[in-house]
């Protein structure tokens, strides 16, 4: 679940940050077994952030968040393109094959 991304317009040929968050609980906790300690261990869910756009340029297209990182956060920066209508879309999955995404419509000014 991927808390809403709230662009609306931004300006052309500009670099603007971009941010994606899910709710803590959204990495989850699980039991693994480690085969070489021969014991169940607890885990938590490592998160990995897509970015995707119809135009402009995004620096780092995948942000990751890894098990042992508490961060309920990513961002990266989105260049702008030219005056008109963009798209953008981020897609959230987990380490265990959950996936939420999230489109958004943008005004480029």
């Amino acid at each position: 679940m991927l808390e809403p991304l709230t662009l609306a317009t931004v300006p052309a040929n500009r670099y603007v940050e971009l941010h994606a968050a899910w709710p803590a609980e959204a990495a989850e906790t699980y039991l693994y077994y480690d085969a070489l300690a021969q014991r169940l261990i607890e885990r938590r869910e490592a998160m990995r952030v897509s970015w995707f756009a119809t135009g402009g340029l995004i620096e780092v297209d995948a942000s990751a968040v890894d098990e042992d990182d508490t961060a309920s956060g990513v961002a990266t920066i989105w260049h702008t393109p030219a005056a008109g209508d963009a798209w953008i879309w981020i897609v959230l999955r987990d380490s265990r094959g959950g996936i939420a995404w999230q489109d958004v419509h943008i005004a480029i000014e």
